[in-house]
């Protein structure tokens, strides 16, 4: 099978061009010597390369123990096994030939790295000459080693626009993520609680003023299934619309799996479940994402940077 490799990475400050080599185990040794935004192309590099030569190995001994493993449409996973099971079933079906990535933001964090960016994926299916050609986004939340490596603590990814035969990018895991609550008592997780309970007022209510007063002016939010809203009012602009329908919220559910607490971030990692119904129609839709909320002035929190993702029902 022949591939091809293009990866670009998107710096806030520069731009740095990669090229195709393959990096052997050696190159990501002397991390030390790297600055964060190297170390971040190496990974991505090595990470492409893991796809479209279909050797998880080399992605998986820079996975740590409790990753958590988020892609659009299949239920989370976590831990290495879960995602080993994953990937193998994956990589019987698709046969990659074009995956691209551009990096547009890296948000530091002490020795947490939060990464968010842009791919591009071209694949066929293994039974299948149709060329299938996706467009998404991504984030990734990654830890600085003592010997300054990086692991990845939590990826997911989704995309642009409506992806024909979702069902075909989910594994039947057969067993069920354990899921991790957070322990109320703590003050973080309270606050996460409450503000988590607001929310799904404003989901119930349609309300898009109470909706977008969680977010900073210069948030940024990554719907499911559409382009990236960057700024207040762009966000604004796309909750009222998002909320201007018919659709009744009989219930809702908003919580999380997780959350890590620093200075004057909390990445949250966020579930949801709705139960709606239109007319005569009824269904289910939940999902889950990557939140990322910012300390303010006067100590409230609000969303900086945010990821959903839906699960296939």
């Amino acid at each position: 099978m022949r591939h091809q490799l293009i990866v670009s990475i998107i710096y806030s400050i520069c731009i740095c061009a990669c090229t195709t080599k393959k990096y052997e185990n050696t190159d990501l040794e002397e991390a030390s010597n790297k600055t964060v935004d190297t170390r971040i192309l190496e990974m991505n590099e090595l990470f492409i390369n893991s796809i479209l030569n279909e050797n998880l190995e080399d992605r998986l001994k820079y996975y740590s123990d409790e990753i958590l493993c988020m892609p659009e449409f299949q239920l989370s996973m976590r831990g290495t096994e879960m995602i080993k099971t994953y990937y193998s079933e994956i990589f019987k079906r698709e046969e990659v030939e074009l995956l691209e990535k551009e990096v547009f933001e890296i948000i530091p964090m002490g020795k947490t790295l939060v990464e968010m960016g842009t791919f591009k994926k071209h694949y066929k299916m293994a039974d299948s000459n149709e060329m299938i050609k996706l467009n998404g986004k991504y984030c990734n939340v990654w830890e600085i080693q003592p010997d300054e490596k990086l692991m990845l603590k939590a990826e997911c990814w989704g995309y642009f626009h409506p992806v024909e035969k979702p069902e075909s990018q989910v594994v039947d895991l057969k067993e069920a993520l354990t899921e991790i609550l957070p322990d109320v008592n703590n003050p973080i997780a309270f606050e996460l609680a409450a503000l988590n309970a607001l929310m799904e007022k404003g989901v119930q209510t349609h309300d898009a003023a109470l909706r977008s007063a969680f977010f900073t002016q210069d948030g940024m939010f990554l719907p499911f299934a559409d382009s990236i809203k960057t700024g207040f009012t762009e966000i604004n602009e796309h909750l009222i619309e998002y909320t201007s329908n018919n659709v009744s919220i009989d219930s809702i559910h908003v919580y999380n799996q997780g959350f890590e607490a620093f200075d004057d971030y909390v990445i949250e990692y966020p579930k949801f479940y709705v139960a709606w119904s239109l007319q005569e129609a009824k269904g289910i839709s939940h999902g889950k994402g990557i939140r990322i909320w910012k300390r303010q002035a006067d100590c409230t929190l609000k969303l900086y940077r945010e990821i959903g993702l839906h699960n296939l029902n």
